[in-house]
């Protein structure tokens, strides 16, 4: 029972990067055809960015940046307690889409 909960919860969590990542893309493409420049995306992290799934999403975030398709910045480590401060300091500060982990 245990293995089959540890693999719903694993494939749970790719559907999430999967779906934010399809999300992101739609959103760089809707931002390639309505706005000069790349789009503002923010991310916040509760563990480091070195972790499994909050790395794939780091990773796709970052190449994005690379090819300059966004201006990407983040938080690692973020205190559950600080999550919705940090939520609300990206998006006061301007980002056009923010990436939160769930």
């Amino acid at each position: 029972m245990r293995s089959v909960v540890k693999r719903l919860r694993a494939m749970l969590a790719a559907m999430r990067v999967a779906t934010v990542v399809a999300v992101l893309g739609a959103g760089i493409a809707a931002a390639d055809t309505a706005a000069d420049g790349p789009i503002s995306v923010a991310a916040v992290y509760t563990q480091a960015v070195t972790q499994k799934w909050d790395r794939r999403l780091h990773e796709a975030l970052s190449a994005a940046q690379r090819r300059g398709e966004i201006d990407y910045v983040f938080s690692e480590r973020v205190a559950p307690g600080d999550y919705i401060r940090v939520l609300r300091e990206y998006a006061a500060g301007g980002a056009a889409l923010i990436v939160g982990e769930a």
